[in-house]
């Protein structure tokens, strides 16, 4: 059975992978080594020979798994036992050993140490995926860390025979395909918010991640957790909300903490909003409104109150930030995020909303001011436009008739057409399908009805049903394939209980 990456493991990875031997800047990176040559450092033949650290019971035995197993790195192509990588990026990188043990701690036993204060690493990557690194740690040897676990690796020859590509190139096994023919294994992270306003009918949100994960067609029991748990490329992390008070003044902030470090300081300074002007009481309330990787989506609303005890004002506007920009939100513009065709179709919308409330054409439209949504299975863009209406500004969204592009979504497609879905589920409001093309979710009002899928329909009874909060909505989906990937990522997630 082939097999491919898909989706981000949980492993750390120093910064995006560029094309090419290239390097990057990187925590506690010291310098850049560009390769002496065009060719991959590790070129030719090595054995995983032993596991370095002991897991628990179902890591160790996927860890033994790959044992034995033969690496073969050509100028253009790697074969990692049955992983075949046909176009893959890597990194050089010298790091402090100290630094990188601290970082990678888990993977590695209790006392473990580099021979040299400074290491050399070098990590594999395909388009999106980090897929593992690989440690000098001098002579014929290397450490490989892939899948939360590390290995000792060592070079049986200087020379790859290059037949091992061509058979497995004419066998169809190449990366290009999310998901490998027949496997078993799909997971998925789902991120949900409802609305819970607090004592004071102050806006506030609940949020929760549930995993589901099929194995054969059978799903395992759903897990939950409170909040919103998402993968990176530098492994998973914990979306917080941090709501903060001065006065009579109070402010949300989104904080994006790193779950493999220390949860992110108390007395982290939070300085409050400029639109919380002096002489004016009132809060600036900020909602999730969609997460992924790299990018979130944030529905900001301010509302002050004068302390003259004069009228309140609301206003509400819409964000897209960048995860690694948190707890700032520097707002990006359409234009820059989905290219100049994404702002016509901003355009556009706008144009049709104003004919539709009867509203005269205003100035251009505020690139800024956007959202990613969902709509009958994909995840597109709402824009958002206020306008005067009986003596007050009123806020109207529209969508922006464009999907999502991959890097800001990694995986966006419809594996059942929509019409199909209405036909069979009336009460369907939104469906995702997995890449696997084996799970489907169909949201409704009031639950989600999870199927199996067969010849990219549903197939027959759901297989569980999940019970949705009033007002409660998907703000995330992240899938898991493989085996490893799944496995990973249910370990992960039941060790937050």
């Amino acid at each position: 059975m082939r097999k491919t990456f898909c989706l981000i493991v949980l492993l750390l990875l120093f910064g995006s992978a560029a094309g090419g031997c290239i390097g990057q800047n990187a925590d506690f990176t010291l310098r850049i080594v560009p390769p002496q040559n065009p060719h991959l450092p590790l070129q030719g033949t090595w054995e995983i020979v032993s596991v370095l650290k002991e897991g628990t019971p179902n890591n160790r035995e996927l860890a033994e798994q790959w044992v034995g197993k033969t690496l073969h790195f050509g100028d253009k192509n790697i074969l990692l036992g049955g992983y075949f990588l046909p176009e893959f990026r890597c990194q050089v990188k010298r790091v402090q050993a100290e630094a990188y043990i601290l970082y990678q701690q888990q993977v590695f036993p209790d006392g473990f140490r580099f021979q040299n204060a400074e290491i050399e690493v070098i990590t594999l990557s395909d388009d999106h995926l980090f897929l593992c690194e690989f440690v000098r740690e001098g002579g014929g040897e290397l450490l490989l860390i892939l899948f939360n676990n590390s290995y000792l690796v060592r070079k049986i020859s200087d020379d790859v025979d290059e037949t091992v590509f061509t058979s497995v190139s004419a066998a169809g096994f190449d990366i290009g395909s999310l998901a490998e023919p027949g496997s078993k294994f799909t997971g998925v992270l789902l991120g949900l918010r409802s609305p819970n306003p607090d004592q004071n009918n102050r806006q506030n949100d609940h949020y929760r991640t549930l995993w589901l994960a099929l194995e054969d067609r059978k799903l395992a029991p759903v897990l939950e957790t409170e909040g919103i748990i998402f993968p990176r490329r530098r492994g998973f992390y914990r979306l917080e909300v941090a709501a903060k008070s001065w006065g009579e003044k109070g402010e949300d902030f989104l904080i994006a903490v790193d779950m493999s470090e220390e949860e992110w300081k108390d007395d982290l300074e939070l300085s409050p909003d400029p639109l919380l002007r002096e002489g004016k009481e009132g809060y600036i309330h900020r909602r999730i409104r969609y997460i992924g990787n790299d990018y979130l989506s944030v529905e900001e609303t301010v509302k002050q109150i004068p302390i003259s005890r004069g009228g309140a004002r609301e206003e509400s506007r819409l964000y897209t930030v960048a995860v690694d920009g948190l707890p700032g939100l520097r707002a990006i513009k359409i234009s820059d995020l989905a290219g100049d065709g994404a702002l016509r179709a901003m355009e556009q919308g706008k144009i049709n909303l104003l004919r539709q409330l009867g509203l005269e054409q205003t100035g251009p439209v505020d690139e800024e001011n956007f959202c990613l949504a969902r709509k009958m299975g994909y995840w597109i863009f709402n824009g958002r436009l206020s306008y005067p209406k009986d003596g007050v500004f009123v806020t109207a969204d529209y969508n922006v008739d464009v999907i999502a592009p991959s890097h800001v979504v990694f995986y966006n497609k419809l594996n059942i057409p929509w019409p199909r879905v209405k036909n069979y589920i009336p009460a369907a409001l939104d469906i995702f399908t997995s890449p696997n093309r084996d799970l489907a979710l169909v949201v409704t009002n009031n639950e989600i009805l999870v199927y199996g899928m067969f010849q990219d329909n549903l197939s027959g009874r759901p297989l569980e049903r999940i019970s949705l909060k009033e007002g409660e909505e998907v703000i995330m989906a992240e899938w898991a394939l493989g085996q490893y990937y799944v496995e990973n990522w249910a370990m992960t997630f039941q060790n937050l209980h």
